[in-house]
């Protein structure tokens, strides 16, 4: 297991990833209240196989949470 920080838009987004970065990526998001760790069962049964990343929405596990409400909005103009 892996865990580190990407940055966008200046929010530093904690990601955690297993496998190999050369295997077909499985890409998880948690629910409302979990984070990138409620994977960990699931990944370390597929990290052979697949490369695993799964990140910390703003305001859950590292990540921090977005500074402006509207943030959290969909773009109406798409």
């Amino acid at each position: 297991m892996k865990r580190y920080y990407i940055q966008h838009r200046n929010l530093d987004i904690h990601i955690t990833e297993w496998g190999d970065p050369s295997d077909a990526v499985i890409f998880c998001l948690h629910g409302l209240g979990s984070t990138s760790l409620s994977f960990t069962e699931v990944a370390e049964e597929l990290k052979e196989d697949y490369r695993i990343i799964s990140i910390d929405a703003p305001g859950h596990g590292k990540t921090p949470p977005f500074e402006n409400e509207k943030d959290y909005e969909m773009d109406k103009n798409g």
